[in-house]
């Protein structure tokens, strides 16, 4: 089995988003936060996790990162769908 080709900015991104998670968590966990407080925090939550993404999907000239765990999307025929009946009572 072939390793794993690594990518370091995966891993930086990676290692920023799980700080940011567990820095969220230690400021919910030690105060009472008001309602705009928490819409920052979810914030600076989401951008980590939306910059991850974005890499993992498509940083690499167009395509997806190579380090990632396996392809996120791939290319699906359609299904034909096929007319459905109307029953009538």
């Amino acid at each position: 089995m072939l390793p794993a080709p690594s990518c370091e900015e995966l891993e930086k991104l990676r290692l920023n988003a799980f700080c940011v998670f567990r820095e969220v968590k230690e400021i919910r966990r030690s105060r009472d936060l008001n309602f705009f407080e928490d819409a920052d925090l979810n914030g600076e939550k989401q951008e980590s996790l939306t910059v991850l993404v974005k890499h993992l999907l498509a940083d690499h000239n167009g395509h997806r990162c190579p380090a990632g765990p396996k392809p996120i999307v791939t290319a699906v025929k359609p299904r034909r769908r096929t007319p459905t009946r109307l029953l009538w009572l």
